[in-house]
Order: structure tokens, then C-alpha cells, then sequence
């Protein structure tokens, strides 16, 4: 009786928040309303929805309050920007309480739409670039422009990374085509100074596929007990 809903209608998150490091943030109000008249934007493209990539931009040094203050949308952004993390809870500063803030990850794993224009594949690097034709999910408005997915792999996406224009987000642990959703390990919150393990290639050994920095601390490990049992 029923169809199947589309996979672009079905936001699954198979695997749990591993590893999650979440912080309260507070909505960037200040830039909410220096940008709130730009074209083809309405209120509803400043909600901050969940799985959403927030960023902090300059106008966040407005503030004295030692908060994060972040958002999601980039229409009219002509500052300059910093990855915060993925948007754990959502927030509208039409009718929330700024006080009272939102929730963002910082680190782990997540599962977040995949809005770039081509397939995401585990173990690729993501980074996130300001553009003006990203792929929105369901629910949010066309003319929200949001940080978009980008990859080292294409050709596109190195010269974004070499001009500085890419930012890091975190390497794909679960990939997935355009318009799809795919789960990343965070490593990172571009102004919180909160890093988890960066998982590149370069990190693993490809004798015995495990962390050269775990394989190193075995045998210290190992002498510490044979010195007990010495003892």
C-alpha cells in the first residue's frame, strides 16, 4: 500500500555516537542579524538542525562571555570561518532561549548527510567548503546555504585544500553516495582546542595494521610487568 520513502528521506544512524565529545554552545545572534537581509534567505534558513556542520566566524569575537558561538548557515558569510563541529541538537533563534544554548560534537563518531557531489568512500579524508549550491537534506529550505562536504581525493577538492578555502572535519568511516548518509570520525573543533586522534594513512603501520603510536607503547608496557614480576 505503502512505497519504500526515498534514501534521501531516510536519515539513519546505524552505529551510535562512539566516542562522542559533545559542548553547550550559544547561537551566534550577533551575526544572525547583520546577515538575517541577505538574498533569497528567509527566517527559516538560520534554524540550526541536527547533523547540521556549525561553524564560528569572526563575528563571534563579538562576544565576552567565553562561549562558542556558532552556526550553520553561510548565506551572506564574508567572514572568515572556523570548523566548531556537527550540530548534536538543533536550535531556532526565532523561538529558543539563547540563554539556554544548543549541543554540538566536537569528536567521535557521527553520521551526517552527505552533501557533496560525489561519493564519499571510507578512510577519505572530509574537509568542509563555503559554496553557494549545496545539496540540502529534508526539511531544510533550498536557499540555505551550507558548509559543503569535500574530499583530497578529487581534483576539486585538492585545489580547495591548497588555496586554504577547505577546512578538516574528520575521516569517513562508513561512506556513501551524493545525497546519502554516511558516518565521520571528528577529530577535531576548529577554536575549542579539543582533538581527538587524527586516523590517516600515514599513522598505521602496514606490517602489523595497527597505530604506530599504539605499537610503540607495547613493549614499555611489557617491561613494566616483567619488572614487577622480577620483583
Amino acid at each position: 500500500m505503502y512505497g519504500r520513502p526515498s534514501k534521501r528521506m531516510r536519515r539513519i544512524k546505524p552505529v551510535a555516537r562512539v566516542g562522542a565529545v559533545d559542548l553547550n554552545c550559544r547561537y551566534d545572534i550577533h551575526a544572525h542579524k547583520m546577515r538575517k537581509t541577505a538574498a533569497d534567505t528567509t527566517n527559516e534558513c538560520f534554524d540550526v538542525h541536527e547533523g547540521e556542520v556549525v561553524y564560528k566566524s569572526k563575528s563571534g569575537n563579538f562576544y565576552r562571555d567565553n562561549s562558542l558561538h556558532v552556526m550553520s548557515c553561510t548565506n551572506g558569510l564574508e567572514d572568515d570561518w572556523t570548523v566548531a563541529g556537527v550540530a548534536v541538537t538543533g536550535f531556532s533563534p526565532r523561538t529558543d532561549v539563547y540563554e539556554q544554548g544548543f549541543v554540538i560534537q566536537v569528536s567521535g563518531l557521527t553520521s551526517i548527510f552527505n552533501n557533496s557531489k560525489n561519493t564519499i568512500n571510507a578512510g577519505e579524508n572530509v574537509y568542509v567548503v563555503q559554496v553557494l549550491d549545496a545539496p540540502t537534506p529534508t526539511g531544510v529550505p533550498r536557499s540555505k546555504q551550507l558548509l559543503q562536504l569535500v574530499t583530497d581525493t578529487t581534483t576539486e577538492g585538492k585545489n580547495l585544500i591548497a588555496k586554504g578555502e577547505a577546512k578538516f572535519l574528520g575521516t569517513c568511516a562508513k561512506g556513501g553516495s551524493s545525497k546519502s548518509t554516511i558516518d565521520i570520525v571528528l577529530h577535531q573543533c576548529g577554536t575549542s582546542k579539543i582533538k581527538a586522534p587524527v586516523l590517516r594513512a600515514e599513522n598505521f603501520d602496514d606490517s602489523n595494521a595497527r597505530f604506530t603510536s599504539a605499537a610503540a607503547s607495547v613493549p614499555k608496557s611489557r617491561s613494566k610487568k616483567n619488572s614487577k614480576s622480577s620483583k
